[in-house]
């Protein structure tokens, strides 16, 4: 298995093992936190949307120039 190869199904498992507990993850908790330092359930659950989301551009571009000016979280 070349590393390509080894790379999709790392993230194909860990796709599956996020979607498992986010369906799981009642609407009422979704701003629970556990400490104030913490991203609470729903900005959590943004954040590994929003990495997902980017990986496509980040690895079908030779350049990523993120500002965080014009970026909107999921």
């Amino acid at each position: 298995m070349n590393w390509i190869d080894s790379l999709i199904a790392e993230v194909e498992h860990e796709a599956q093992t996020t979607r498992k507990h986010f369906e799981r993850l009642p609407n009422d908790k979704l701003d629970w936190q556990p400490h104030e330092k913490s991203f609470t359930a729903r900005g959590l659950a943004s954040h590994i949307v929003d990495l997902v989301r980017l990986s496509d551009l980040i690895f079908s571009t030779d350049e990523f120039d993120f500002d965080p000016v014009t970026y909107k979280p999921y």
